[in-house]
């Protein structure tokens, strides 16, 4: 089934259009393609970011004790065995 796309219509004023079409050109793509791409990945790095002053706002710092028994436990953990990895969720985790 081919790919849906939505329709809105925007407004950009004359400096912010031949910003845009300027980069648009420079990276070889359409003018749509360029928007989308860059919304999309600025909302990525917004919830990222999200998720990042949560943990700044609510954990605290180890202390260099519980630090160095976390860098011991994590040397002695095979990442490439996920023969008993479970997926976990940020609202797992901040449901507990």
């Amino acid at each position: 089934m081919p790919q849906v796309f939505k329709r809105h219509n925007i407004l950009f004023s004359d400096e912010e259009w031949d910003l845009i079409t300027e980069k648009a050109k420079e990276l070889k793509i359409s003018v749509s393609e360029f928007i989308r791409k860059t919304m999309t990945k600025e909302i990525q790095e917004r919830d990222s970011q999200d998720l990042l002053n949560y943990i700044n706002e609510n954990c605290e710092y180890v202390s260099p004790k519980e630090e160095e028994e976390i860098i011991r436990m994590l040397e002695g953990i095979d990442l490439d065995d996920d023969s008993d990895a479970v997926e976990v969720t940020v609202d797992d985790i901040l449901q507990g």
